[in-house]
């Protein structure tokens, strides 16, 4: 008699209906985030060629895609003169017809060699040989040399040009929707069958070890939160970490000491990045020249940094309140001198700090480890980081929540002496966040971190008489602060009253209430516009699993007076971001209407926000034990305060604002979101046209 066939448990567990779930739900979001509708998406082919140049230059190729040759349908690369390299212009998806090479934008004598189009992984699709080179435009001779072509230029030539044949067009498909979520669910699929098996196999002993590390991590939670911090935020920045890239190189694209690449003299790369339409130029052009001015004036002439000689004739540094001169981390550039190194390991220690206070805050509010581990890894990986590249609105959402973490503490204290270490902490945390280095961003975020802080003390469970007590003491802290930092907050309240800014005229700009969804992740901005780049800051998908989880168990959430308070904290700028509060009404206000864009501004205000998430089944996991203190059931803890410290981001690109909604539109006329433009009629929500730029 034949035995039943049995499947191995490991494989079963993979094909389980829930895994399959879970695999397809990751292709899904695979898809949606790499974008395979967009029309501005590269197609990973390049046209590449070895140039030699007798001078330094950008090289450039057009491509016919169906509208004619033009400069929008064209790449350029730098090349320095007698410095032989291999250069990449990447080519859109489509129908190539006519291929226009610029071997110089000047007088030269260019030699190439190796022209090809070449795929994603260097196969090779078309090849070009030396005869394919035929002059267009101010070329004065084209010489072939065994496999390469010298292309020699007019005298005095500002823009030579050459054809290179093509016998058919190339034809750069891109591989149809069904056929790439299929291979990224067969991929899924496959890595959850070889670890379900791993898991199984007696030699590695896989849930054994798991055990012993959970038991290590529930013995320190603190040190766990760090430790996976810090590995979640060496992944999330291996470039710059492993490969040698950095923050602050010009090489994204911000024009320095020139207007074209090389951006500096003497540089020692070439490559151009693409910043998606990031402001990335705010850094280089204005706070790494500070943190020299800084280290200038403190080392070398003995005083405070107080006045910036080198800008117009003279400007106020400290009453900025962009300085970054009272931040603990500003000590690395300005004892750096302002060097590359000193500024990327000041954004690597903000980042870890960032994902670390999201994991602290998590666990002091709802004893919940797995979640709390969970939100810390992934706070490394939010979309706010992609938007704001680097910005030094990076370093103010990465002390928000530690303003909270002092409020936690603050409610959680027992005795006088806890609460005096929580009143220290805030004021500390406060005054970095003060001198973070952005003044929108900076001090909208001490005015709702403290809010979030006051919201979750008044809801909590505390008696009346301790409430009471420690908000008075909450009360002498902000005193005390006030009167430290009056050195930086004063002299920026002069400055700005005697100043003229770009801001002077009151405006807002708010996000449409459909777009919501948009801030969970920004693949949900993208399909409004045709330009591939940046739109709005934004989360991750975690963080909006544990938002419909927090919808679904809206009774527990009811239930849970801590969710209430971070929830009444983040009404305000909710309202302010998504056009509840009417734009007429800001620009009235004082201040709030000179911010303009607090669709972005205000977008970070919410780190208490992600404290709504908990488990994400809401029951306890297998084999997997609960926390100190119990506290498991519920909604998930972790992704409200992530999403809420992340309303904030910064403006970028040009649209309309339709009733001071933003939108984009990829030419004037073609609008790409769906709405019914109407004559503004006071009421709110009204849609109004308007062009800005941000």
């Amino acid at each position: 008699m034949a035995l039943p066939h049995r499947t191995p448990q490991g494989l079963s567990r993979a094909l389980s209906p829930a895994c399959v779930l879970a695999c397809t739900l990751l292709a899904l979001v695979v898809l949606v985030g790499s974008q395979p509708w967009s029309k501005a998406k590269g197609s990973g082919r390049y046209f590449e060629a070895r140039v030699e140049s007798s001078r330094s230059g950008l090289v450039q190729v057009y491509y016919d895609v169906g509208r004619e040759l033009n400069e929008a349908d064209s790449s350029s690369l730098p090349v320095t003169a007698g410095k032989p390299a291999t250069l990449r212009f990447e080519l859109p998806y489509g129908s190539i017809s006519r291929l226009r090479f610029d071997p110089l934008d000047a007088e030269c004598r260019v030699t190439v060699s190796g022209a090809q189009i070449v795929g994603p992984f260097g196969g090779v699709i078309r090849a070009f040989s030396p005869a394919d080179f035929s002059p267009r435009f101010e070329i004065a001779s084209i010489e072939q040399k065994g496999g390469s072509v010298v292309i020699m230029s007019n005298p005095g030539a500002t823009d030579p040009s050459v054809n290179i044949a093509l016998n058919e067009p190339v034809v750069i498909g891109c591989a149809p929707v069904p056929a790439q979520f299929l291979g990224v669910l067969g991929i899924s699929l496959a890595a959850a069958i070889v670890l379900s098996l791993a898991w199984d196999s007696r030699a590695l002993r896989l849930p054994e070890l798991a055990a012993s590390l959970w038991a290590k991590a529930f013995a320190s939670p603190v040190r766990s939160a760090a430790l996976v911090s810090l590995v979640s935020t060496v992944l999330a920045n291996y470039p710059v970490l492993i490969l040698g890239k950095s923050f602050v190189s010009p090489s994204m694209g911000i024009p320095v000491l020139y207007g074209q690449s090389p951006w500096l003299p003497s540089a020692p790369s070439a490559e151009v990045g693409n910043p998606n339409r990031s402001d990335v130029g705010a850094v280089v052009w204005h706070h790494l020249p500070l943190s020299m001015i800084e280290r200038k004036a403190i080392f070398e002439d003995g005083e405070l940094p107080l006045w910036n000689r080198y800008d117009s004739a003279g400007v106020p540094l400290l009453g900025q309140g962009q300085s970054c001169f009272g931040d603990p981390l500003q000590l690395l550039p300005v004892l750096g001198d302002g060097s590359a190194w000193s500024w990327d390991i000041k954004f690597l220690v903000a980042k870890w700090l960032f994902a670390l206070g999201i994991g602290l805050c998590v666990w002091r509010l709802f004893r919940h480890l797995p979640t709390a581990l969970v939100l810390t890894a992934s706070s490394s990986f939010i979309g706010f980081f992609v938007y704001r590249i680097n910005h030094p609105a990076i370093f103010s959402l990465t002390y928000a929540p530690w303003i909270l973490y002092a409020w936690i503490r603050c409610v959680e204290a027992e005795s006088a002496r806890a609460a005096i270490f929580a009143f220290v902490g805030l004021v500390g945390a406060n005054w970095c966040e003060m001198n973070s280095g952005t003044a929108k961003e900076a001090y909208s975020l001490l005015v709702s971190m403290n809010l979030a802080g006051a919201c979750l003390l008044v809801f909590s469970e505390r008696t009346a008489r301790t409430k009471i007590a420690l908000l008075a003491g909450s009360l002498a802290a902000g005193a005390v602060f006030a009167m430290v930092s009056a050195p930086v907050w004063y002299t920026f309240y002069r400055a700005l009253r005697i100043a003229y800014t770009s801001y002077n005229a009151p405006q807002a700009f708010q996000l449409q209430p459909g777009m919501l969804v948009g801030l969970f992740d920004e693949a949900f901005y993208r399909p409004f516009q045709e330009v591939w780049g940046v739109v709005n800051p934004s989360v991750n998908f975690l963080v909006l699993v544990g938002f419909l989880w927090a919808i679904v168990r809206i009774r527990s959430l009811c239930a849970d007076r801590r969710a209430l308070g971070l929830l009444a904290a983040s009404l305000p700028a909710f309202a302010i971001v998504f056009g509840i509060v009417p734009p007429g009404l800001i620009e009235r206000t004082p201040f709030l209407g000179n911010i303009l864009h607090v669709d972005n501004a205000f977008s970070c205000h919410h780190p208490h926000g992600a404290v709504w998430l908990r488990d994400p089944r809401g029951i306890p996991a297998p084999g997997i034990r609960r926390g100190p203190g119990g506290r498991g059931e519920g909604p998930l803890p972790g992704g409200w305060v992530v999403r809420d410290l992340l309303w904030n981001g910064a403006g970028g690109g040009e649209g309309r604002v339709f009733g001071r909604y933003v939108g984009w539109l990829d030419k004037p006329g073609r609008l790409h979101l769906r709405l019914r433009s109407e004559p503004h009629s006071g009421r709110r929500l009204a849609p109004r046209i308007g062009t800005f730029r941000a």
